[in-house]
């Protein structure tokens, strides 16, 4: 399937309209998105890749504010692997991945949502590196991790912008999401797996989740 690309529009007021939340849509505060969102509104003619699943008041948001916005979701794809029993074409070395199909420093900017959680620990250095191989110098990558200790296995989940400083969350269908299991990685792993580049905030959410800014 081919990257989806939303193009810039006027600017207008950040604020997206309210919606009624889901029974298993949770919502909160993230200095993550506003610390990501201070600095890509300010830069000229903006380039962003948005791993996730498709959110049309994500893609929205950030067209709003000048950005081109490049879509791609990287859990559907793996899931659509698993189910098919085979592996990518082209390979992340160290990893079952197929990569990025986009040129060297592209982007200022990745959303990459809880994304790592689904790789296995082993794997998770080389998806980084692949990722921060289309940033742009002094780029930024925004990541979400879920929580280090639980009973209870983690859904891949679908994250709604409901304003520069909220975020809202759900789980993506019961019956694709059970197909990857999360990798709970401890906050020292996530750490040491974007060196060399700098974390600009990392904090445990009141939820327990883990919210991550780094620039390249």
């Amino acid at each position: 399937m081919p990257p989806m690309l939303w193009p810039k529009t006027e600017r207008a007021p950040l604020l997206t309209p309210p919606r009624r939340a889901g029974k298993e849509t949770l919502a909160h505060p993230s200095k993550a998105l506003r610390i990501f969102v201070s600095e890509i509104r300010d830069r000229p003619s903006p380039q962003l890749l948005d791993v996730g699943p498709v959110i049309g008041a994500n893609i929205e948001f950030f067209a709003r504010m000048g950005c081109k916005v490049f879509v791609r979701d990287l859990v559907a794809e793996r899931i659509a692997d698993i189910e098919k029993g085979k592996l990518s074409e082209r390979l992340v070395p160290g990893t079952r991945w197929g990569g990025l199909p986009y040129p060297d420093e592209q982007f200022d900017g990745v959303l990459a949502w809880d994304l790592f959680d689904f790789f296995a620990r082993e794997e998770v250095p080389s998806v980084i590196g692949e990722i921060f191989r289309v940033l742009k110098t002094d780029g930024l990558l925004l990541g979400l991790f879920c929580r280090e200790r639980s009973e209870m296995p983690e859904p891949c989940q679908r994250y709604r912008i409901v304003d520069a400083g909220i975020l809202e969350h759900e789980p993506i269908d019961r019956a694709s999401g059970s197909k990857l299991l999360a990798t709970r990685m401890r906050n020292r792993e996530i750490l040491d797996a974007f060196v060399p580049h700098r974390v600009l905030h990392f904090i445990m959410l009141a939820n327990n989740m883990r919210e991550i800014v780094v620039r390249k």
